[in-house]
């Protein structure tokens, strides 16, 4: 489930959960303008509940969560298929011939890598005869999956998914767009950071790892940290900032993934790692050494603040021409909410059932999603929805 984790306030600003207390808010649901109550707890993701009924449209969106869980859902069976069809691949996507794609569909038949869509095969003519190959987008998974993808692979992978998935979702309407590009860049901003550590524990002297991310400065977060293993019983401590990236805090979890066979979790932490982490770690920082910020991000960014701009100005152009008394749009219709209701009565049959306005879109309603949210608004003043 996709948690609401930005609302309005007065200003027409998106605020995200982050930012407030828990507790009642003067924030707005942007879809359906109830005013929402901040849901801070332990156990749950942090997000915004809406004072009355929770509208449809608030829970669709962008779940950055799949940046946040990189097995792809693959279970141990599924390697074992995968290990299988390395071996007749020859281990790096080599061609595979056509005389046997009989074994290959055989292989398919008991396979639910398939209808995962884990896999992907090019075919290629040459010689007369029909080769398989690996496509480009499975190795470069799997290899993240597996967690042999090196830092920089993996920041090529992200750019190419978010800026997919941000164009998907702009079909959504604005409020969707606006907010997954404001989700994304909350998780893509921020400095990635290795903090090494010396100190004592139940008289052992040990060092280990901590990999994190952070948008503050690291030095300020190493004493936090410091002041953390205290409370875990660690004295005399010992620590630096050994690695820092300021343009790579979205590569955090892929680290967290990657190293995690070297985990040496500290109480209920689990981001510290032991010392033989650190080889590959200062490898994977050389490879991302000058990494610019996700040009998808700044890209998505920079529309959703030139759309924003413009819906301000013809809001502002609007409110000057009520003032001086010009008058806007069409008279006052005379048609009444019930004759109002049957005129759209499919569209109110899809509200009523919790559709999304991108799903009614979709079914050839044959309106636009104004009229759409125009018919919502109403709905809920005569307390139908």
């Amino acid at each position: 489930m996709i948690f609401l984790e930005h609302g309005l306030n007065d200003k027409n600003e998106m605020i995200h959960i982050s930012s407030v207390q828990s507790g009642k808010t003067d924030l707005i649901c942007p879809f359906c303008k109830i005013y929402l109550t901040a849901v801070k707890g332990r156990v749950k993701n942090h997000h915004f509940r809406h004072e009355g009924v929770t509208c449809a449209d608030s829970s669709g969106g962008l779940s950055v969560d799949k940046y946040h869980k990189f097995d792809f859902g693959l279970t141990h069976a599924d390697w074992l298929k995968i290990n299988e069809l390395d071996q007749i691949f020859e281990g790096s996507g080599l061609n595979y011939r056509y005389d046997n794609i009989q074994l290959l569909d055989s292989f398919f038949k008991h396979s639910r890598l398939e209808s995962k869509n884990v896999l992907q095969f090019d075919s290629v003519y040459r010689d007369h005869y029909v080769y398989y190959r690996y496509t480009p987008w499975f190795l470069r998974s799997r290899d993240i999956a597996s967690g042999s993808a090196d830092f920089k692979s993996f920041a090529d992978w992200f750019d190419a998914e978010i800026d997919h998935d941000l164009n998907l979702s702009r079909s959504d309407g604005f409020n969707h767009y606006r907010i997954n590009v404001d989700r994304v860049k909350f998780y893509a901003t921020g400095g990635l950071y290795v903090f090494k550590y010396r100190a004592y524990y139940e008289g052992d002297s040990v060092g280990f790892l901590k990999i994190g991310r952070t948008n503050r400065d690291p030095a300020v977060r190493l004493d936090e940290t410091i002041n953390d293993l205290k409370k875990q019983g660690y004295t005399d401590i010992d620590s630096s900032i050994l690695l820092f990236n300021d343009n790579a805090g979205f590569i955090e979890q892929y680290a967290l993934h990657k190293y995690a066979k070297f985990a040496r979790p500290v109480g209920k932490h689990r981001e510290y790692f032991n010392l033989h982490a650190m080889e590959g770690l200062v490898n994977d920082f050389k490879k991302i050494a000058g990494l610019p910020q996700s040009s998808p991000m700044v890209s998505h960014c920079q529309v959703v603040q030139k759309i924003h701009n413009r819906n301000r100005a013809i809001k502002a152009k609007l409110q000057k021409m009520k003032r001086e008394g010009v008058t806007l749009g069409r008279p006052a219709g005379r048609v009444s909410m019930d004759d109002y209701f049957k005129k759209h009565k499919k569209i109110v049959r899809m509200l009523s059932k919790g559709k999304k306005t991108s799903e009614i879109l979709k079914s050839g309603a044959g309106c636009t999603d104004w009229t759409i949210r125009k018919i919502k608004r109403r709905m809920i003043s005569a307390g139908l929805l």
